[in-house]
C-alpha cells in the first residue's frame, strides 16, 4: 500500500506516494528526477547509489523509504523525590499511579502511542523552528514511561520514533525562524538530528509539568481560577 511520504532533498521539502519499503535510490532517480546517484551492483557494495542522510554516507538500493523518514529520539531523566515535591507539589508514587491509570486508559481506547500532550510543545516549537507544523500530527506518536527507582526518585522517559524535522529548507530560511535556530546554535546543514533531540527533551518536560499538575490538582485549579467561564467573566458579558 502506498503511502504519502515527506522527504528533505536537497534542502528542499517535498512529498511522493510510494510503498515504503521502496529503495531510497527508486524514489530519488524515478519519482523525484534526482540523476546523481546510480544503480551499480544493487548490493551496496560498489558505492554509485552513494546520498548523504542527516551528513552520513547512506547506500540507497538498499536503504528503504521509511528508514529515511523521520528520527527515532529518547530522552530520559531522574528526579528526586524532594524535587518533585518541592517544584511539582506531589509525589513520584502518585505519578507513576497516574501515569499508569492513563496509560491503561489510553490502551483500552485504542490510542496510537501513550503520552499526555507532545503535541502541544512540539506545535510551538515547529512554528517557532521553521518546521512543517502539518507534521506535528504524526511527529507526536509515543511513549512517555514513569516509574519509581530504589531511592524513591521518578524516573522518566520519553520515546518519539517518528520525527520529522530538519534544520535546512523550508520554513528554516524565515528571519524569525532562522533567528530561534542560530540562537539553539541549530542553523544549517548537519543539525537535525540534534533539534530532533531537543524536541524530545521539550516532550519530557511537558509530560512531567502535566502530570505533576494533574496529580496535585493544580491543573484543575489553574482551569477553574483562569478559564473563559469564570463567573466574573459572564457577569462582565
Amino acid at each position: 500500500m502506498t503511502e504519502r511520504i515527506r522527504l528533505t532533498v536537497d534542502g528542499w521539502p517535498t512529498e511522493l506516494e510510494a510503498e515504503p519499503d521502496m529503495p531510497l535510490l527508486y524514489a530519488l532517480r524515478g519519482d523525484l528526477g534526482r540523476t546523481s546517484p546510480k544503480f551499480g551492483c544493487g548490493l551496496a557494495q560498489c558505492g554509485a547509489c552513494t546520498v548523504h542522510v542527516d551528513g552520513r554516507p547512506t547506500r540507497s538500493c538498499v536503504t528503504p523509504l521509511s528508514a529515511v523518514r523521520g528520527k527515532k529520539v529518547t530522552a530520559e531523566v531522574t528526579v528526586p523525590a524532594a524535587l518533585i515535591e518541592k517544584r511539582l507539589h506531589t509525589t513520584p508514587t502518585k505519578m507513576v499511579h497516574y501515569w499508569r491509570m492513563s496509560g491503561i486508559g489510553g490502551v483500552l481506547s485504542g490510542s496510537i502511542g501513550i503520552q499526555g500532550h507532545y503535541a502541544n510543545g512540539l506545535a510551538a516549537l515547529y512554528i517557532a523552528c521553521g518546521q512543517d507544523a502539518a507534521c506535528v500530527a504524526e511527529s507526536a506518536v509515543g511513549v512517555t514511561r514513569f516509574e519509581v527507582i530504589e531511592d524513591g526518585a521518578l524516573y522518566a522517559a520519553v520515546t518519539l520514533p517518528n520525527l520529522i524535522v530538519g534544520t535546512v529548507g523550508g520554513g528554516t530560511g524565515l528571519p524569525s525562524q532562522r533567528a530561534c535556530l542560530e540562537l539553539l546554535k541549530l542553523a544549517g546543514p548537519g543539525h537535525a538530528q540534534a533539534l530532533a533531540e531537543l524536541c524530545a527533551g521539550l516532550c519530557l518536560a511537558g509530560e512531567l509539568s502535566i502530570i505533576g499538575a494533574l496529580c496535585s490538582g493544580d491543573f484543575t485549579r489553574a482551569h477553574q481560577v483562569l478559564s473563559r467561564g469564570r463567573k466574573s467573566d459572564v457577569d462582565r458579558g
